[in-house]
């Protein structure tokens, strides 16, 4: 993520103090019981061993935590019109 990202969402949402936008790498991710909300999009396909990546997320989690994942499916890729050099 940008820097200038994480700024701009801190100046959209100013009343919601308790939130932390922050960025971390997360094959290095040691923190556990921490957060109430962790929160990944379009994340996981990109990293090598995404299930060791996605238990040291769990493991962030604060007991009754949360974790959202919303991650893509190569069977819905497709390009109109067909072009080879997609296949």
């Amino acid at each position: 993520i940008d820097p200038d990202q994480i700024a701009i969402a801190v100046t959209k949402v100013p009343y919601l103090p308790n939130i932390k936008y922050f960025t971390q790498d997360a094959n290095a991710l040691t923190d556990t019981n921490c957060y109430d909300l962790v929160y990944a999009r379009l994340f996981l396909l990109h990293v090598t061993d995404a299930s060791s990546v996605l238990t040291k997320m769990i493991n962030a989690l604060k007991p009754g935590g949360i974790i959202v994942c919303e991650e893509g499916s190569s069977s819905s890729i497709h390009c109109s019109p067909e072009n080879e050099a997609f296949n």
